[in-house]
């Protein structure tokens, strides 16, 4: 069980990097929301066991978040170049389907 409590760490590492890398390769991307990962605990218990004595069995991803705090707001010389405050997506056809919702510069 330790190796594959040792993989569940590995593998949570390798995503967190992957995010941080991402992260530091678009800080200068107009638009662009940082990730962030959450983490938990994998617990193995039975209903004979009290989960006070029970040792972890490792660690599991839970979610990937994106962060839409508000960015500097930049501003260009294109008439069509548009900047939300606060929140915002954008609502747009796209091919006479339902409306979706976009974040610019996805």
């Amino acid at each position: 069980m330790s190796f594959y409590t040792s993989l569940t760490g590995l593998k949570a590492a390798t995503t967190e990097l992957a995010l941080t890398s991402n992260n530091i390769a678009n800080v200068g991307t107009s638009g662009f929301k940082k990730s962030r990962a959450s983490f938990g605990d994998i617990f193995a218990t039975s209903p004979l066991q009290k989960s006070t004595s029970v040792v972890g069995q490792g660690v599991s991803l839970k979610e990937v978040r994106q962060e839409f705090s508000q960015g500097n707001v930049e501003f260009s010389s294109n008439t069509l170049d548009l900047a939300i405050s606060g929140e915002g997506f954008f609502s747009a056809e796209i091919s006479g389907r339902l409306n979706r919702y976009l974040h610019p510069q996805r």
